[in-house]
């Protein structure tokens, strides 16, 4: 084996080109795969960190419209109470805070609020001080916090004396008890965190059954499978249905394990997608290696034979041939893992979720195993054929027609045919994945989404639950004061608050009915997003007025409630039927009853190219006339002539001169905001497997430019006969050309059906992006023809240019 090792060494170094190309080959092969499994075990399969995070299961509340509900507080209760399949629930919400700290600005924080059994189900150990327990579920032990360790190293530098210190909570003094471990945070699934406080049970939130805004998380005990717990959750859903019927009839319980939840099916499929097509590019880069070792073994035939008769077995000659690609192969991983530590920076620092920049993705223990493992498969895959057709050479032929055997050569060519055309055929593949979202992201950035979000600067905020906004009047008056000031801003064309802008997508989904139609069975009314906006919301949005008005400083608390309506729910639920006037409502018990007044365009949030809408209804209400004690959380948005960076400046202002502690967050024009909040992550997908695409392109052309010009060269004498015979140099061209253009040919019809599969499979992750588009699929099978077609110029053009007498005096 030392032998063998030794005298691969010396080969190598013996043909330095041969290896130089092999190994940057590989490197981009193994690179690619290795950047993209970096991304895949950080997004996907990393661990959750959580103990045994395998039991954890996400329980949601179901129903006709939704798999995926989150939960009222009595229903969460009842469930805790009459299950028995798990060991403890735990629920949780998101949360937002305002942190003001004397002498310094307020700043928005991120956070969530847990029932006290999560952190022991979780299993999390604080890295400093403690977690908080059941004990403070009751109401008046909530006034503690936990850091995240982002937050405490940020902000804190890490001090562990920050834990007894109180910090300013939305102005309320607030005591730091723990600092929890960097996994928790979890940005996949929960988001950036800053801050962890108790959920904070009172009596009138464990009696609510008619809000549902929890969160719920379990965790089995040993031996009860999902299946199990799922058959109880039912009959548990089926009891509360029967004994609340208002609240529950029609809705069942859902389970899903939690490692799927918090990795999400979006992210995990398209993470799976990148892999696979990242895997392509490995094989192209194996299937050049085999060709470029095909020709080194036709080359070596006469040495290979030598070895064979004096005594080495054809198991020795494989190993020995088999041994040089392995070394290759896994020379090549070395400089894959630095090609990848460039590729990972770059994908990881283009990465945002909620609110943050830059994710962690680390080249660690299991990036390196799948890199030593893709090296060593792409060596015995790269190897074994040319190993193989070298071993059963026929010795004799070889030692008397020297370097050239003769036994070999067809089984060769076929061989390197056959690699050309995959080679072709995944390239194909590389392209279309590649085009299916360029042309989906060009299409998202023109089609008309109907409204306007250019000169749109936005920004969000979020007034705390305390003594200062606990009334709607107090929440009225700071809201009415923001607008008065954002209007008096330079530049200002206009300016709306609103619960929802149509960047992300509308905050909830309700069932509608219509007076003097008949209602549906509970839980089959027709869903309708709700937004909540002040007057002038549309036209400030740029949104068209089809019938009907919009909302004017009249519509108040107090005043005819009013409502308006999308062209599509007006055309669905009023077929034939002018619908203002029309009277909508909510599904409580007691109906409360909207009068339709207008009818707006339908307006299609960003985020609905990663999963289509529960519905497309909606309406819109008048923000004065919806308790403002529930609307704590607001978007604003300003339409201006004026540069965004003052205007951010501006509305940071405006707000500080109303009540300083209060911040304003996500401020930036909207445009950015679609990119950062929605478009960033398509437009990085685009990028990867454009590179992908470029990878596999260059390496099929040069696979192929060597596959035609060794086959040329094969067929010197056969030409110079050719033209001793009168054989013109353009029919010589001809028929080199004919060979690539064959090969190429056949290549691209196997590579659209692969690109068909991969556009189904696209189209089922991203059932709403625009990026079908046969005509471009054909236009790529073309572009890559001609591109395989100018690779086999060359050789073609030097065959015209074989001498008959040179070429018949040689043979």
């Amino acid at each position: 084996m030392l032998g063998d090792l030794r005298y691969a060494f010396r080969q190598f170094a013996k043909h330095p080109g041969y290896s130089a190309v092999a190994l940057a080959t590989l490197a981009l092969g193994i690179g690619v795969n290795t950047t993209m499994f970096s991304v895949l075990n950080a997004l996907v399969l990393r661990s959750s960190g959580f103990r045994d995070s395998g039991r954890l299961v996400n329980i949601f509340r179901s129903s006709p419209q939704s798999q995926e509900w989150p939960t009222s507080p009595a229903n969460f209760l009842d469930y805790s109470a009459q299950q028995k399949s798990f060991q403890a629930l735990a629920a949780y919400n998101n949360a937002s805070y305002n942190l003001a700290e004397p002498g310094q600005p307020a700043q928005h924080l991120a956070g969530m609020v847990f029932s006290g059994a999560a952190f022991q189900m979780l299993g999390v150990v604080p890295e400093v001080g403690r977690t908080f327990g059941p004990e403070y579920d009751q109401p008046g032990h909530g006034e503690v916090a936990l850091l995240t360790d982002a937050f405490w190293r940020s902000h804190y530098a890490a001090d562990p004396s920050v834990v007894g210190r109180q910090i300013r909570l939305d102005t309320v003094p607030v005591t730091v008890v723990g600092v929890l471990p960097p996994y928790f945070e979890q940005p996949t699934s929960w988001g950036h965190l800053d801050v962890i406080r108790p959920l904070g049970w009172n009596a009138g939130t464990r009696q609510t059954r008619d809000n549902n805004w929890l969160g719920i998380l379990g965790r089995l005990k040993p031996g009860v499978t999902l299946e199990a717990a799922q058959s109880e959750a039912s009959a548990i859903a089926s009891r509360l249905a029967h004994d609340f019927p208002q609240n529950n009839e029609g809705i069942g319980i859902h389970l899903v394990p939690w490692d799927r939840v918090r990795t999400g099916d979006i992210n995990r499929r398209i993470s799976w997608l990148c892999m696979i097509l990242a895997g392509f590019v490995l094989l192209i880069a194996c299937a050049n290696l085999a060709n470029l070792q095909l020709a080194r073994t036709s080359a070596r035939s006469r040495e290979l034979a030598v070895r064979v008769a004096v005594g080495a077995s054809r198991l020795q000659v494989v190993r020995q041939l088999l041994i040089e690609s392995v070394l290759l192969s896994a020379a090549g991983g070395a400089l894959g893992v630095l090609l990848a530590s460039w590729g990972v920076k770059m994908i990881a620092g283009s990465i945002y979720i909620t609110g943050v920049w830059g994710f962690d993705i680390p080249i660690n223990t299991a990036v390196l195993m799948f890199t030593l493992a893709a090296s060593v498969a792409a060596g015995v895959v790269s190897g074994t054929v040319p190993a193989w057709l070298a071993s059963r050479a026929d010795v004799n032929s070889a030692l008397k027609q020297g370097s050239r055997g003769s036994t070999g050569d067809r089984s060769r060519h076929l061989v390197r045919k056959v690699l050309i055309v995959s080679e072709l055929a995944l390239a194909l593949v590389l392209l279309s994945g590649a085009s299916y979202f360029v042309r989906g992201m060009q299409r998202l950035s023109h089609a008309d989404e109907g409204w306007k979000p250019d000169g749109l600067v936005v920004g969000t905020v979020t007034l705390p639950y305390n003594s200062r906004y606990q009334t709607d009047a107090q929440c009225q008056a700071f809201f009415h004061s923001l607008e008065q000031k954002l209007s008096e801003l330079p530049g200002a064309q206009g300016e709306t608050v609103a619960t929802n802008l149509p960047i992300t997508g509308f905050w909830r989904s309700n069932g509608v009915i219509i007076q003097g139609k008949a209602r549906p069975p509970h839980g089959k009314e027709p869903l309708v997003y709700s937004n909540f906006v002040s007057p002038g919301h549309f036209g400030v949005m740029g949104m068209r007025l089809l019938q009907g008005r919009g909302f004017t400083d009249a519509d108040r608390a107090g005043s005819v409630k009013v409502a308006v309506i999308n062209e599509t729910m007006a055309r669905v639920l009023f077929p034939g039927e002018d619908p203002i006037g029309k009277r909508i409502s909510g599904t409580d018990p007691t109906p409360e009853w909207y009068e339709v007044v207008g009818v707006v365009n339908d307006v299609r949030p960003y985020l609905d190219i990663v999963r289509p809408p529960d519905t497309p209804f909606q309406v819109y209400k008048p923000i004065d006339q919806v308790p403002w004690s529930f609307l704590h959380y607001m978007n604003i948005a300003v339409r201006t002539t004026a540069p965004a960076a003052s205007v951010a400046g501006a509305m940071r202002v405006a707000v500080q001169q109303i009540d300083p502690d209060q911040p304003v967050s996500d401020i930036s024009t909207a445009r950015e905001a679609i990119r950062a909040q929605v478009t960033t992550g398509f437009t990085l997908v685009a990028k990867i497997l454009g590179c992908f695409a470029l990878i596999g392109l260059v390496l099929a052309s040069v696979g192929l430019y060597g596959v035609i010009s060794f086959l040329t060269a094969q067929r010197t004498p056969e030409i110079g006969i050719r033209m001793a015979l009168g054989a013109q140099p353009k029919q010589v061209l001809w028929l080199i050309l004919g060979q690539g253009v064959r090969l190429a040919a056949v290549g691209s019809a196997i590579g659209l059906l692969g690109s068909w599969a991969v556009v189904k499979g696209a189209d089922a992750v991203l059932p709403m992006f625009p990026g079908r588009d046969p005509l471009l699929i054909v236009v790529v099978a073309v572009v890559l023809s001609a591109v395989a077609v100018a690779a086999c110029l060359v050789p073609a053009r030097s065959a015209m240019k074989i001498d008959p007498i040179i070429a018949l005096r040689a043979e």
